[in-house]
């Protein structure tokens, strides 16, 4: 289902194809393909120039695109200099495809991390306003988002989950201290990072947010689904997983398991109950959107549970395969 959808405008320049609107559901019969960017400048540098800031404007939830590759050929030599055949992808397969690095996707990440928690602040701070305006005592200390410690700063932090674009990574968590906050400054600092002023430029309510990171100008547009946020900027998509209560709902699996990427038919299985696997070790072969997809798993561990059978149709996100790592089985 596309949770979310948006599309850059179309010009005398631009024109996106689709098909699709926000909360259409692609089913896995259908072709991949949601849209096309096609653009027009008086030579390839201004073509190419265009197209990376359509782009750019892509924000999509709730499906996997191609948008960020796409965006790397364009920025690539050979294809900038218009050295591009049927085998590029093949040929220039190393570039386009690096080796992923948790420790500098992490860092990558902090940017966004404290924009998000810069927006969380906003947001609790309207509802805390909103609350105040409509109470019998406006001026009561529970309607205050000020995090008021006695001889101590009014610092909080806040725990997040770098999710990997690599379905074999595992995810990554995150904490943003927030260490003090007032008007529309924040300073905090993301991890073992230094400390971060964020000034919110923006109108209040605005969704675009519109800030100065240590005094570099950021925009980003944030967008929430379930428990997934997704921190849409000029440099690609970020996402992360805000925690989870810990009274009730809690998943039954302890959280141990590997999840379909896409909706698809599964055309193998190669795990059973019992049998034990290395990180990266390949579980469960899905097809979907005319390609095969492999599920693989994220650590060491041992099967616990085969959810899933040769032939099945399966949703994306859906649990698989639910294993226990060496640590819980002691």
């Amino acid at each position: 289902t596309l949770h979310h959808l948006k599309f850059p405008p179309n010009d005398a320049n631009l024109r996106v194809e689709t098909g699709v609107r926000q909360a259409d559901e692609v089913s896995m019969f259908y072709d991949p393909m949601i849209a096309k960017v096609v653009v027009w400048g008086s030579n390839r540098e201004m073509a190419l120039a265009k197209c990376e800031a359509a782009l750019a404007e892509i924000k999509v939830v709730g499906l996997p695109t191609n948008v960020s590759f796409v965006r790397k050929c364009l920025k690539h030599p050979e294809f900038i200099k218009g050295e591009v055949e049927t085998n590029f992808i093949a040929d220039y397969y190393d570039d386009l495809f690096e080796e992923f690095n948790a420790e500098a996707a992490a860092k990558a990440a902090h940017v966004p991390a404290a924009l998000l928690a810069y927006r969380m602040i906003e947001y609790a701070t309207a509802e805390a306003a909103m609350a105040a305006a409509s109470s019998d005592d406006p001026n009561s200390p529970w309607h205050t988002r000020e995090h008021l410690r006695v001889n101590a700063p009014g610092s909080f932090s806040l725990g997040l989950t770098l999710l990997s674009t690599k379905a074999e990574s595992e995810p990554t968590p995150m904490t943003v201290e927030v260490i003090e906050s007032e008007g529309n400054t924040v300073t905090l600092k993301v991890d073992d990072s230094p400390e971060m002023d964020v000034v919110g430029l923006h109108a209040p309510g605005a969704e675009e947010l519109v800030a100065l990171v240590d005094g570099k100008m950021q925009r980003a547009e944030i967008v929430s689904s379930g428990r997934e946020v997704h921190v849409f900027s000029a440099d690609g998509t970020v996402t992360f997983e805000l925690p989870q209560a810990r009274f009730g709902g809690a998943d039954a699996l302890g959280g141990d398991g590997c999840v379909a990427p896409m909706a698809g038919k599964v055309v193998k299985v190669l795990a059973a109950p019992g049998q034990t696997f290395s990180k990266g070790d390949q579980l469960v072969i899905l097809e979907a959107m005319k390609m095969e997809h492999t599920v693989k798993a994220p650590r060491d561990g041992t099967v616990k549970e085969v959810l899933c059978a040769e032939g099945d149709f399966v949703e994306g996100k859906k649990l698989v395969i639910s294993f226990e790592t060496a640590d819980a089985l002691g």
